[in-house]
């Protein structure tokens, strides 16, 4: 800590442990008598104003938690947002607060409360855990910790929103401190470091560029559908005996959700590549979960898992990374609080938040205000522990795997068609029986090596068993009124979806279209692919009622804006449209690096054009694709595509 006084004069330490209070005075020799020896208990941080001079504020100083038993009761109200408000308020932009912590409660607390007061969060762990500073010796809590190979925890808070990729200069100076590798998730109150993504708030992006090449050739063997393999986890978890899945996509987004259900009491097995099993606990059988749930990127799973379980007297707490903490979650709890649950969040219905179940559910009739599949899942979900009948309305019809999955798995579930729009009826408290499920390759994971096909001259792929579900077939119908050569053949139907195997060429031909607003709700996900394939068509393609758009991974409206523009490509954007003005084949100029906004769909939508662009198009993260897509680059380097790590 010396050390790292003295590369940044900037530095308090604060808290009553004597060693604490002698490197605070330590510290403030080396500060020029900024700081004195301050004697308070670390939950005080109200008295840090008046003892603390502003230029202190302004910069980095760290909060050492008293380590013994008398002390845990203040623990938790350090990081209340009552004390942590006005230190905010006081904190210049870019500046940070380090917190020390080995204690799992304290760090689920942080992890709740700290967001409230205006602070973004990353997490880090000591360079060499068994002696972080010269002197140092483990507390009993630590000690604990450390026979058991665990790493204590030290959260750096950063002012202001916008995250912690670029934390303050002075907090990245904090020496003894090194990124922890992995997803930054808490387990036991311990960082999470195994089956990581490499997506940690704060982790290095890894660039990749795409360079026009060889034509595309071979077979197109892409994962599992990613909607198909949430439900069939979660309705898997709320069914009784033994639910086999197969073809179950591993991507981060998928496996968070198998960890979640394992958190409300599920047993989650993996036999082999795709085979899983599920031996679930019944409708109304959720456990409280002894921790965060942490749902990575994933809006479909952090939307279905509250939902599930919103029905049930339980509480659990939800975040994500920094792209899903600044997602909307009002859409998810305004429906499920009819029910009877409620939830506590960030401002603006933002995570991280707490759900807790209704005791006593209601049956709700819901509208839906906007298309959405997330939603109307999430209150069919909630709808199986509720008495009565669920009805949930659609005025324009969405994806209907739940429905499907629903059925197959013994719901009572009716779905009818009348003047107001698709009506689905669903009967609470049934026993979900378990079954086996084949799950179909994702159609939004083969539009971009199908796409790629379609621009990159001479190519012809085969992507078999493509799932062909009307309510997500959209781009396909789309493409073909383009004049894009696609063929589908052994059109089957397995585990109660339409799959098909496709063939996919190039098409010189394509002209742009206006897309029906009304196929948006099919093809929701597909809009940034199919903006790059109308990049590179003949004329203007428009496409009309995606606002949804706006609040996804990222605002993919203008991302796809202004990654088109760079790329030399003439473009116009709305709030709910967006409009592409064609280069033709081969016309398109690339030469850009995309910033990817750690959307997984941008990063490879981007990666499909360049290669079909004279020039290289770089993201400026490729990390992200592997919540949907693992694999995805060598897929697309078995079928011939020049995909380089790295920028340039």
């Amino acid at each position: 800590m010396v050390r790292m006084a003295a590369e940044n004069p900037h530095v308090g330490v604060v808290g009553c442990e004597p060693f604490v209070n002698g490197v605070a005075m330590a510290l403030g020799k080396i500060a020029a008598a900024r700081l004195t020896n301050i004697r308070i208990w670390p939950g005080d941080v109200r008295d840090l104003l008046d003892v603390l001079p502003a230029s202190c504020l302004a910069r980095v100083f760290a909060l050492y938690p008293d380590p013994w038993p008398k002390a845990r009761h203040h623990k938790r109200r350090l990081v209340t947002p009552g004390y942590l408000r006005p230190l905010a308020r006081a904190m210049a932009p870019g500046a940070a607060l380090c917190m020390a912590t080995d204690i799992g409660d304290y760090a689920r607390q942080a992890l709740i409360e700290v967001p409230r007061a205006g602070l973004a969060w990353t997490a880090r762990a000591p360079a060499d855990w068994r002696q972080p500073w010269p002197g140092w010796q483990p507390t009993r809590y630590e000690a604990k910790a450390l026979a058991a190979g665990r790493r204590p925890v030290y959260l750096t808070f950063v002012r202001g929103s916008g995250g912690c990729q670029a934390a303050a200069p002075a907090a990245r100076r904090l020496s003894f401190c090194a990124p922890v590798p992995g997803r930054a998730g808490l387990r036991r109150g311990y960082l999470d470091q195994d089956e990581g993504s490499g997506m940690a708030t704060g982790g290095k992006a890894v660039p990749m560029t795409a360079h026009r090449g060889a034509p595309l050739a071979g077979v197109a063997a892409v994962p599992g559908d990613k909607s198909v393999s949430h439900r069939a986890l979660i309705l898997g978890a709320l069914s009784v005996g033994e639910t086999r899945i197969s073809g179950l996509l591993e991507g981060q987004d998928v496996r968070d959700t198998a960890r979640a259900m394992a958190s409300f009491g599920a047993e989650i097995l993996r036999h082999d590549a795709g085979v899983w099993s599920v031996h679930g606990v019944g409708v109304g059988g959720f456990a409280e979960p002894g921790d965060v749930i942490d749902c990575g990127n994933s809006g479909t799973g952090v939307r279905l898992i509250m939902g599930a379980m919103a029905t049930t007297p339980i509480a659990a707490t939800f975040t994500g990374d920094a792209s899903l903490r600044a997602r909307p979650m009002g859409r998810i709890t305004a429906p499920l609080a009819q029910f009877g649950a409620r939830a506590f969040g960030r401002a603006g219905g933002r995570l991280p938040m707490t759900v807790l179940g209704a005791r006593e559910p209601l049956p709700v009739r819901y509208t839906l205000p906007v298309a959405s599949a997330q939603v109307k899942s999430a209150v069919l979900l909630a709808g199986l522990n509720a008495p009565g009948c669920t009805v949930v309305i659609e005025p324009e019809p969405t994806r209907d795997h739940t429905e499907r999955m629903l059925a197959g798995f013994g719901a009572d579930i009716a779905v009818e068609q009348r003047p107001e729009g698709r009506v689905i009826a669903l009967a609470g408290r049934p026993e979900l029986r378990a079954q086996e499920i084949a799950v179909p390759r994702d159609p939004s994971s083969a539009a971009f090596p199908v796409c790629a096909a379609l621009i990159v001259e001479g190519a012809e792929i085969r992507v078999p068993g493509i799932g062909l579900n009307p309510t997500r077939a959209g781009l396909y119908d789309t493409l073909i009124d383009m004049g894009a050569d696609l063929t589908f053949e052994n059109r089957r139907i397995e585990g109660g979806e339409p799959v098909a195997d496709l063939v996919a060429r190039f098409s010189a031909g394509m002209r742009g279209i206006e897309v029906p607003p009304e196929r948006a709700a099919s093809m929701i996900d597909e809009y940034p692919v199919l903006a790059a394939v109308a990049a590179c068509a003949e004329g203007t393609t428009v496409m009309r009622g995606i606002a949804e758009l706006r609040v996804k991974e990222c605002d993919r409206i203008a991302a796809m804006a202004a990654g088109l523009a760079a790329c030399g490509v003439a473009v116009e954007e709305t709030e709910d449209s967006l409009t592409v003005h064609g280069r033709g084949p081969g016309g398109v100029a690339g030469g850009a690096t995309v910033a990817s906004h750690l959307d997984h769909r941008i990063a490879m939508s981007f990666l499909v054009l360049g290669l079909a662009a004279r020039a290289p198009v770089t993201v400026d993260d490729a990390r992200p694709i592997a919540t949907s897509f693992p694999g995805f680059a060598d897929l697309m380097r078995g079928l011939g595509a020049d995909l380089r790590d790295g920028a340039g």
